[in-house]
């Protein structure tokens, strides 16, 4: 199954992104500005994110095995000061529906 779906409902829902997601694939969506890379090493990753955005988010992904990243420190201080756009229910569900 193709993931262009999914990394074109990624760049619209994240059009500034300081970071670069590698999905289960190999493809990867890049980053705008550099930072660290965020691998994806199953659909459940995005769940994780998407249910808690954020800190929490991420740090069950990446507890859980779903997730790996290139860089910790840059990760963590990443977290600590990107805000991110406000995601809307519907791009939500559209990101979720083509990670599957």
């Amino acid at each position: 199954m193709s993931t262009a779906p999914l990394r074109e409902a990624l760049e619209g829902a994240l059009p500034e992104r300081p970071f670069r997601v590698e999905l289960w694939d190999g493809t990867a969506v890049p980053s705008t500005d550099g930072g660290p890379t965020f691998s994806l090493r199953s659909p459940q990753a995005l769940g994780h994110v998407l249910r808690s955005p954020g800190q929490l988010g991420v740090g069950r992904a990446y507890v859980s095995g779903a997730l790996d990243v290139d860089d910790v420190e840059g990760a963590l201080a990443l977290l600590d000061t990107w805000k991110p756009p406000a995601i809307e229910v519907r791009d939500r569900a559209k990101i979720a529906a083509a990670a599957v």
